[in-house]
């Protein structure tokens, strides 16, 4: 069992160093992994932690099928357009969670 804490800077900062490693998206999958595992409680860690590798491995198959629906019919733009949308909507969604605490 893990003994450190994670503050809300901490977890800011391991983002954005396994953000650095753009050929290789093991470091920031594992950062999203270590963070719903430290977040999580004990009694749903396991479930969390195999819900997120289905939600990555969704986002790899069903992105790149929406993407290329997107791009049969629209511009590249207009595609960097919708993931702007969708950032900017995850982000406002994010924010009220800045302020809890662990369990």
């Amino acid at each position: 069992m893990r003994t450190e804490e994670h503050t809300l800077e901490s977890v800011v900062m391991q983002g954005i160093v396994a953000s650095t490693f753009p050929r290789n998206p093991v470091p920031l999958l594992l950062f999203f992994l270590q963070t719903v595992f430290d977040f999580s409680r004990p009694h749903f860690r396991a479930m969390n932690s195999n819900l997120v590798v289905e939600m990555i491995d969704g986002g790899f198959t069903l992105g790149s099928l929406i993407a290329g629906a997107i791009l049969r019919f629209q511009s590249y733009m207009f595609l960097f357009f919708i993931l702007a949308v969708v950032n900017g909507a995850c982000l406002f969604l994010t924010v009220p969670l800045a302020g809890k605490k662990k369990p």
